[in-house]
């Protein structure tokens, strides 16, 4: 088969993504909700033109199906690291690579890893990609999957994640503890389709944060 070549354009990345499967049976206490391709693009192709992709060790934490870790190793990341507890999400990321490779495109090699991000064996990343918990169902869920990110982020990385605006004062003084610069911040509103059994509409609607932080100097401990 004739190998494809890498995205050139936020539209491609965009495509490529949005023929990778979800989760089978997504758990709500988990909050196990798939980046819809479009916010997945967005992130990735800004993470590249900061040059936080091409060449660089990549680390996707609550990688769930591998939406955000397989667009890395699409645009070119030296190496990509997914990172999840769930074994059944890391079985549907596993079988998503297989089948963007039958598809011909290029993907780089993604290594897979049963984690707990609070648990996790020695990593480090020049790029932290997440799209965690927003802490809707458990509060504060979000805040091992940061902690986790900023702890194998190495001097000059970037961490580039989504979060519920709820979360805003919590990073903005995790960042300003931990020698970490914010380089970006923005809000949208995402597309919310039907995924659990306690939703009632077929397709809702729910606000997002985007981060963008930069590792400055060395990590220090949070104060909470």
């Amino acid at each position: 088969m004739v190998k494809l070549e890498s995205p050139r354009r936020r539209s491609d990345i965009s495509y490529r993504l949005s023929l990778l499967k979800g989760f089978n049976d997504p758990d709500p206490g988990l909050e196990q909700v798939p980046t819809p391709p479009e916010r997945a693009s967005d992130l990735l192709w800004e993470a590249a033109m900061r040059g936080d992709i091409v060449g660089k060790r990549v680390v996707d934490l609550g990688c769930g199906p591998g939406r955000l870790a397989i667009g890395a190793a699409l645009l070119g990341a030296r190496s990509v690291t997914g990172v999840d507890w769930d074994r059944k999400a890391l079985a549907v990321a596993r079988e998503n690579l297989r089948e963007m490779k039958r598809a011909g495109f290029l993907v780089a090699r993604i290594k897979w890893l049963a984690s707990d991000v609070t648990r996790m064996p020695p990593l480090e990343a020049e790029t932290v990609l997440m799209n965690p918990p927003f802490g809707v169902q458990r509060k504060g869920a979000e805040r091992p999957f940061l902690e986790a990110a900023l702890a194998i982020l190495l001097e000059g990385g970037g961490l580039y994640f989504f979060a519920a605006p709820g979360s805003q004062t919590f990073i903005e003084r995790c960042a300003l503890t931990r020698d970490v610069k914010v380089e970006d911040h923005s809000r949208s509103v995402w597309p919310f389709p039907h995924t659990f059994k306690h939703h009632v509409q077929r397709m809702g609607r729910v606000t997002v944060d985007r981060w963008i932080l930069r590792r400055e100097g060395t990590c220090k401990k949070m104060q909470r």
